[in-house]
């Protein structure tokens, strides 16, 4: 809700092609009403946000209300609505990157986290952080460039700090520390959604993923720090782990722009428990090579 009224974004999706003006809208109830809502084309109670960093109009992917004002996400960009009646309502730019998906949003602390095309941000209230870029960069770019948000859904949540976003149709998996700003991606975790329960309930927050049989599995999150072993659910499409992948850094000596041709590069990893598997990225097109004992 936003002042006073409940706000809904405009048409769905699948008319986009054929109605994008109307899903660039932001519908108005009457105060008190929620479902009383005037929908006609001139005299509807609707703000229709523009487009600041293009000059076509894209449709809304997602609103979230703070209380600084109502946000207002596209897919490549998000501004900010103000005002406190609708004759005053104003959108301003607030960030050049835009949201993939509504279920990527998620409160923490003062203002809420979300994936969008260039990164994971987060918006305090007052800004707009990329908390991805000085780790991730363009890496993070490269691997959502094919993502569809006409066909696919991200799904997030947080617990103990812990960002967990899941990209359907890449796949990719991102777990960020919000404490230490740390990234890693997660094999085997292609969550459906997740949420924090009542403190009353005296639960930890649960997660849903999809198994091997298309069957949804409801998951403690607490078993994601405090367990260890071979995992007992198999997401569709992936393979039970523990797998651990990783990129080394990258060594130029100095003169990244010199081609040179390698003799050998030593590298010594240490892996214990039974079942893990090891495999290092060998090149930027996503192939990796699993490693053997020495």
């Amino acid at each position: 809700s936003y002042a006073e009224r409940q706000a809904y974004g405009g048409a769905s999706l699948a008319s986009s092609t054929t109605r994008v003006n109307g899903t660039s809208r932001i519908y108005f109830s009457d105060i008190g009403d929620a479902e009383s809502i005037d929908t006609s084309e001139k005299e509807g109670d609707y703000i229709v946000v523009p487009n600041y960093f293009g000059s076509t109009l894209t449709p809304l992917i997602a609103i979230q209300g703070s209380f600084s004002g109502l946000l207002c996400f596209k897919e490549r960009e998000t501004s900010i609505m103000t005002g406190k009646i609708v004759s005053d309502l104003q959108t301003v730019p607030l960030y050049n990157d835009g949201c993939l998906d509504s279920q990527s949003i998620v409160p923490h602390e003062n203002g809420f986290i979300w994936a969008g095309r260039r990164g994971i941000n987060y918006f305090d209230g007052s800004s707009v952080q990329d908390l991805t870029r000085e780790t991730l960069g363009d890496w993070y770019i490269r691997n959502i460039g094919d993502y569809d948000h006409v066909t696919n859904r991200t799904f997030a949540f947080i617990h103990r700090n812990h960002y967990f976003v899941n990209y359907e149709g890449i796949p990719l998996t991102i777990c960020l520390n919000l404490l230490t700003g740390s990234v890693t991606t997660m094999s085997n975790l292609r969550i459906k959604g997740g949420t924090n329960l009542p403190a009353s309930s005296t639960l930890n927050p649960w997660y849903a993923v999809k198994d091997s049989g298309n069957a949804t599995k409801i998951c403690d999150a607490d078993n994601l720090f405090d367990e260890s072993g071979v995992d007992n659910v198999t997401c569709s499409g992936e393979s039970a782990g523990p797998r651990i992948q990783f990129e080394s850094k990258q060594f130029d000596m100095g003169e990244p722009q010199t081609s040179k041709w390698w003799k050998s590069i030593t590298m010594t990893y240490k892996a214990t428990g039974a079942g893990i598997t090891v495999s290092q990225a060998t090149g930027l097109d996503g192939s990796y090579a699993t490693l053997t004992a020495a």
